[in-house]
C-alpha cells in the first residue's frame, strides 16, 4: 500500500504551482547580461542570407509549436465530418483530439 493518497500533495508546503525555477531564472539573467539584442543584430548583419533565414527558423520554433500530420483512415468519419456545420465539425475534431491524447 502506498503512502501517497490520490489527490493529496506529498509536500503541502512545497513550491507553489507555477512558481519559477531559481536556477533557470538565474541562468536567464546571466544570459541576458552577457548577450544583448544589439550584439545579436550586429552578428546577423555579418551573416549570409541563408544563415539569417536559418536563425529565424530556429527562433520561430520557440514561439510556434511544431505541426504534426494527422491521418484520417476512417472514411465513415470523413463523410460524417463533411456533412456537419463548421461549428459541429470543430467540436467533433476537438473531441477526437482529446480522445487521441488520452489514449
Amino acid at each position: 500500500m502506498s503512502v501517497f493518497k490520490k489527490g493529496k500533495k506529498a509536500n503541502a508546503s512545497g513550491r507553489p504551482k507555477g512558481s519559477g525555477n531559481k536556477v533557470l531564472r538565474a541562468f536567464r539573467e546571466l544570459i541576458t547580461e552577457k548577450i544583448s539584442l544589439d550584439d545579436i543584430i550586429k552578428d546577423l548583419e555579418k551573416c549570409s542570407a541563408r544563415d539569417r533565414v536559418q536563425f529565424k527558423i530556429r527562433l520561430l520554433e520557440f514561439a510556434q509549436p511544431r505541426m504534426r500530420s494527422i491521418e484520417i483512415s476512417d472514411m465513415p468519419l470523413l463523410s460524417e465530418l463533411l456533412a456537419m456545420t463548421p461549428e459541429e465539425r470543430k467540436s467533433r475534431l476537438l473531441e477526437l483530439m482529446k480522445q487521441q491524447r488520452h489514449g
